[in-house]
């Protein structure tokens, strides 16, 4: 008989007043990616590269992602703009989005400032 595995617990970094946070699923492989909840429901992702942050979004049953056009500077302002797409505006009602500078007055669970962790590189060594 097999036993059945939970999924993974998100471990919410920073929370708004208005109900928007920003969480790490425990136990996934990535440092540099984090899902996006309102009100406890998953809205999408914010990930972060080279060039920048971007926002993804997998709509429910319709198997394609849609991923911002364009890398933003911050963390702050992709969360900002994932709130605006209409998927997002739909889960948290039209005028719930979440404003840049409400994302910069934050403080985390902890009630310490939350900043994401950057990607580690490593580099192979030669010999």
């Amino acid at each position: 008989m097999k036993s059945i595995r939970k999924p993974p617990r998100d471990e919410i970094q920073f929370a708004t007043p208005s109900g928007w946070a920003v969480a790490r699923v425990r136990g996934h492989v990535s440092q540099h990616a984090y899902r996006v909840l309102y009100r406890g429901q998953y809205v999408g992702w914010l990930s972060h590269a080279e060039d920048g942050w971007r926002w993804h979004i997998v709509p429910m049953m319709r198997g394609r992602i849609r991923v911002s056009a364009r890398p933003y500077d911050t963390w702050q302002v992709a969360a900002s703009y994932l709130g605006r797409t209409d998927i997002a505006r739909r889960i948290a009602g039209v005028g719930n989005a979440p404003r840049v500078t409400e994302w910069r007055r934050h403080y985390s669970v902890r009630g310490e400032p939350w900043v994401p962790k950057p990607e580690k590189r490593t580099e192979a060594v030669r010999s």
